[in-house]
Formats: structure tokens, C-alpha cells, sequence
């Protein structure tokens, strides 16, 4: 019998101490944009996910990436090793006080020109994308899964959605908790165990990471 009370942030610490990426911490990018962080208290992507989105974009090499939820652009920093296969990057955000935060990063002038930043719902922006190669939906908790059942028409086949944060701290097992969020969260993993057209797997990293491929 467990004799000491469960924090859930002690438990998922270690994910935050990656022993490969110690040379991040002198690139003056990353640095501003933690920076960033602190100083608007957004909750952008810890570095620990940073890496694995970084990792999987090397792998899969996508042309077209497409974010719901891109707050000052953290994510797409995540992005720049896979750059010279990457030809666009969509990033949307609802909050109308982040794009000035993204517009004056000192991004690398050739990545720069690869981003596409939407200050807007990302419903709208997706609509202009003809086709998708990874997909990150990290925004409003209640729109994941209207989100990426209008985005899977738009996945390639053997393209890649990456969910952030569909544990949700377990809120969506348990039934008493009434959260939009959590029943939305709940109906996500609902209708990933039964698409045909996807093979979900889930992480039990952070607050939980969601991936999807796209089998056809």
C-alpha cells in the first residue's frame, strides 16, 4: 500500500531532465522563448515534449505542418532540424496579445519565411490547407476532437497528429467530473479505439501525449 500522497508532478518529473539535449539550454532562441514563458505565464510546450515533436518531424519529414494552438510559436522552434523538408508550417492562435511575442523572436531568416502565423480560430485557417503531413492540436481541450475530424480529410496517408495533453490529468475517467473538457477528452479516446482510418497509441508522458498515423 502506497504510505505517501501521489503528485502527479513529482511522478512525471524525470521527463523534464533529458540527458541528450543539454545544448539546448545556450541557444539564445529556446532561452527567450522559455523567457517568453515565464513572463506571460502560457503554457507552451516544457522542452521535454519539444523534443519528442522534434524527433518524430526528423523521422516522418513532413512538407506541411499544421498546429491548433500555437501561443508565440514555442512549438515550431521543435521543428527547425527537420527545416530543409518542410515547406510550410501553419500556426494558429486565438489570443489576440501572442503574435507581436512571435513576430519579434529572433527566428533564423530562412525558417522564418516557412512560417505562417494565424491569429484567428484555426477552424478557419485549416480550411485553406489542401493537404497535411503532421498535425499538432494543442489548444481548447473541447475542440481536439472536432478539430481532428475535420482534419483528417486533409491527412496524407502516413501522416502523423500528435495530441498534447489527452491525459488531462485523468479528469475524463472519472465520471463525476461534469468539465466540458474532460467529456470532450473522454469522446476523443472513444473515437480513436474505433476509426478505421487511423492507429492511435498513447504515451503516458507529461500530462499525456496522444499520437495518430494516418493508415489510409
Amino acid at each position: 500500500m502506497r504510505d505517501y500522497p501521489l503528485d502527479f508532478n513529482q511522478l512525471f518529473n524525470f521527463s523534464l531532465s533529458c540527458p541528450y539535449e543539454s545544448h539546448l539550454k545556450d541557444d539564445p532562441l529556446l532561452t527567450q522563448l522559455n523567457t517568453l514563458k515565464v513572463k506571460l505565464n502560457f503554457p507552451a510546450v516544457t522542452d521535454d515534449v519539444g523534443s519528442l515533436l522534434g524527433f518524430l518531424v526528423q523521422l516522418i519529414k513532413p512538407e506541411v505542418i499544421f498546429e491548433m494552438g500555437s501561443g508565440y510559436g514555442h512549438s515550431a522552434y521543435w521543428y527547425r532540424e527537420a527545416s530543409p523538408f518542410i515547406k510550410n508550417i501553419y500556426l494558429t492562435e486565438k489570443r489576440d496579445d501572442l503574435k507581436e511575442h512571435f513576430e519579434h523572436l529572433p527566428w533564423p531568416e530562412d525558417f522564418y519565411k516557412k512560417l505562417d502565423y494565424f491569429q484567428g480560430d484555426a477552424f478557419e485557417k485549416l480550411k485553406e490547407v489542401a493537404s497535411l503531413d503532421f498535425l499538432l492540436i494543442d489548444g481548447v481541450k473541447a475542440d481536439y476532437l472536432e478539430f481532428l475530424k475535420q482534419a483528417l480529410p486533409k491527412m496524407n496517408k502516413g501522416s502523423l497528429a500528435f495530441i498534447d495533453n489527452s491525459y488531462w490529468r485523468g479528469s475524463f475517467l472519472d465520471s463525476s467530473v461534469k468539465k466540458q473538457s474532460a467529456i470532450k477528452i473522454k469522446e476523443l479516446h472513444s473515437f480513436l479505439q474505433n476509426e478505421s482510418t487511423v492507429k492511435a497509441i498513447f504515451l503516458p508522458f507529461t500530462d499525456g501525449v496522444t499520437l495518430i498515423t494516418k493508415l489510409s
